[in-house]
């Protein structure tokens, strides 16, 4: 794949991704995930100051130990409650890190809202 092309549909991908070093700071980020993470300028950053809750931090210590997994984090985004979802897997051995994080807002309270309804209705019938 031609680089202009691969780096095209890394910018404008509809998904916020980041390569990380294995501490976290972060070495590449599209505007997605600048703009899903509040914060403009995240190249040099590290990712767990901009996640709650120390999931980010949680996510690299399972990758060190060989798990790549997927959590759900939320926080204060423009005075907006978002659900992220990030993934996180190793590239080259443990390298880098590559992120994937997607706005799982929707389904969130979707889902918060069916449990809602579902515990109406047990308590009716």
């Amino acid at each position: 794949m031609p680089t202009a092309l691969a780096a095209a549909a890394f910018e404008h991908a509809e998904v916020g991704l980041l390569v990380l070093n294995p501490d976290g700071s972060v070495l590449i980020a599209n505007e997605t995930a600048a703009l899903m993470l509040g914060h403009p300028t995240l190249l040099g950053t590290n990712l767990a100051n901009h996640v709650a809750d120390g999931s980010m931090r949680h996510l690299i210590t399972r990758l060190r130990t060989g798990a790549s997994t997927s959590e759900n984090s939320h926080f204060g985004h423009n005075e907006r409650e978002l659900f992220l979802q990030l993934s996180v897997a190793t590239v080259d051995g443990a390298a880098v890190i590559a992120v994937t994080i997607r706005d799982v807002t929707s389904e969130k309270h979707a889902s918060d809202d069916a449990e809602r309804t579902r515990r109406r209705l047990k308590r009716v019938f």
